[in-house]
């Protein structure tokens, strides 16, 4: 009987660090996954921008580029809120992403990021 009682208490014990532990990691890739898709959105859009140009971007159509290519760029079950600070079809880029989850145990957290991208001339 009392190792029946031990050995539960271990696999309690197991159970509880596995999910702390994946608690964790979730929160790590989701602070991964803004930080990469705003640098990668913000980055293709400079680029359409000032090397492709294969058709004349205004600032709203950057906007609104840059949106699609966050929006493209997540993939986890979280909702997002994008805030586009300032626009400049001379290679300036300036957002922020709040990322509202829900973790394992019901409670509701959100992650910010904030990113500035300044291109001056582009290496071809």
């Amino acid at each position: 009987m009392k190792s029946i009682i031990k050995y539960s208490a271990v696999f309690i014990m197991f159970v509880i660090a596995l999910l702390v532990t994946m608690d964790i990691n979730s929160i790590s890739q989701r602070k991964a996954e803004l930080h990469d898709s705003i640098s990668a959105s913000e980055r293709a859009v400079l680029k359409a921008a000032s090397i492709n140009k294969m058709y004349e971007m205004t600032e709203s159509d950057m906007k609104i580029e840059l949106v699609r290519n966050i929006a493209e760029n997540i993939n986890t079950d979280s909702e997002i809120e994008i805030a586009v600070y300032d626009v400049d079809t001379a290679g300036l880029v300036d957002a922020s992403i709040v990322s509202q989850f829900k973790h394992m145990n019901g409670v509701i957290d959100s992650r910010r990021t904030r990113k500035t991208m300044v291109v001056e001339e582009w290496d071809k």
